[in-house]
């Protein structure tokens, strides 16, 4: 069984990286890592400024 993209289910092949998702860490795929990390920097950006 392949491991699988928590949020958008593609299948991971090498490039899995751990996120924590409430108290579980998962695996997600390096597109929806990115998409995250700017997400939230975003987020912090508009917070501060």
């Amino acid at each position: 069984m392949e491991l699988k993209c928590y949020l958008c289910d593609a299948e991971l092949k090498t490039d899995a990286k751990p996120f924590k998702i409430g108290t579980k860490e998962e695996f997600i795929c390096v597109s929806c890592f990115t998409k995250t990390v700017n997400r939230r920097a975003a987020l912090d950006r508009e917070k501060s400024g």
